[in-house]
């Protein structure tokens, strides 16, 4: 406590120390983006057991959600434009600045905008606000957001509905239910929830997961990925999830509850990337971007279940039919 009491620093003293220790800010930012540059290009949060950068900024540095994408959006456009890294480091660009800057950058013109957006802006109008939920209290959020014509007159009419004035009436109560109504919708239309289950329909296709299963499987792990960390941290992904086949279908694994596991897109293909090497995958990636070829009309995650048997079949290669994708089909966020 008492080596932050400035009370005792004379004046002339207090002023450089201030702007000393803005230099300090400053170079530690620019060497932050470089670590988290590279941290960013060597996936390291995949092993750790985190889906994205942002998501280990938040869980693991324990940066706010602001922070983590302003410093990861900087990081990664300094990575491509080095510039911007001396830029920051000296003072000239806030990471504001580099945010706005990124999307407008060439390797031509990268010099010259940087040079003209490190002088200070003229004033200009404001704009609108990005959408915002700040926690308040315990259970209470504010969420701030620009509407346009038409979610406006629905939240009015919607309002007019329920008799306006009246109790539930409020904006918070109406997007509450409205978003409960959808949900249910999306987790009906995703993977087949419903209070009445009818009987599942049979497939000869072994990458086929019947509904019943795909129920089973998302109520089980609570709809979340399952992968851990050598560690023991779970991952925290609860969406862009697909259905994982433990064992693959191509060793004779099937589509039954014990074989199958959510598995976020990102880790998903990690298992496969251990097995035979990145640029292995990378390889089956752009095969599968490519015209004409037979992986191009096969989804991604089909790929990486014939990756992760025992490399690419010339059998496989000569069907002119591709495996369905059914078995990576995306499961919803849950409530």
């Amino acid at each position: 406590m008492i080596g932050y009491l400035r009370s005792g620093v004379s004046d002339h003293l207090l002023e450089p120390s201030l702007a000393g220790r803005c230099a300090t800010v400053c170079r530690e930012t620019g060497q932050l983006l470089a670590d988290l540059a590279e941290f960013d290009a060597r996936r390291l949060q995949m092993p750790v057991g985190y889906p994205s950068l942002f998501a280990y900024c938040v869980g693991h540095l324990g940066m706010t959600e602001d922070v983590a994408g302003q410093r990861i959006q900087a990081a990664r456009a300094a990575r491509e434009f080095p510039l911007l890294f001396d830029a920051v480091a000296q003072g000239a660009l806030h990471l504001s600045a580099v945010r706005l800057l990124a999307p407008h950058l060439t390797r031509e013109n990268a010099p010259e905008f940087v040079k003209v957006a490190s002088v200070p802006p003229a004033p200009c109008a404001p704009v609108a606000a990005p959408a915002r939920v700040t926690p308040l209290a315990p259970q209470r959020y504010a969420l701030q957001v620009t509407l346009d014509q038409d979610a406006h007159d629905f939240l009015r009419h919607a309002q007019d509905l329920m008799g306006r004035g009246t109790p539930g009436s409020e904006v918070g109560a109406v997007l509450k239910r409205a978003l409960e109504l959808y949900m249910r919708h999306l987790e009906q239309k995703r993977f087949a929830a419903t209070d009445h289950p009818g009987r599942s329909r049979r497939s000869n296709d072994p990458r086929r997961i019947p509904a019943e299963v795909r129920r089973r499987v998302w109520q089980r792990d609570q709809g979340r990925c399952t992968f851990r960390s050598d560690a023991g941290h779970r991952c925290e992904a609860t969406s862009h999830l697909e259905f994982d086949h433990v064992e693959p279908v191509a060793r004779g694994g099937g589509s039954t509850p014990s074989n199958l596991r959510p598995r976020c897109r990102a880790h998903n293909p990690l298992d496969a990337e251990r097995v035979h090497g990145v640029a292995f995958m990378n390889g089956k990636r752009q095969a599968a971007r490519a015209p004409g070829s037979a992986a191009y009309v096969a989804s991604g995650s089909a790929l990486v279940r014939e990756s992760r048997s025992e490399g690419p079949s010339p059998a496989r290669a000569r069907t002119s039919r591709p495996p369905s994708a059914t078995s990576s089909a995306s499961l919803p966020r849950p409530l």
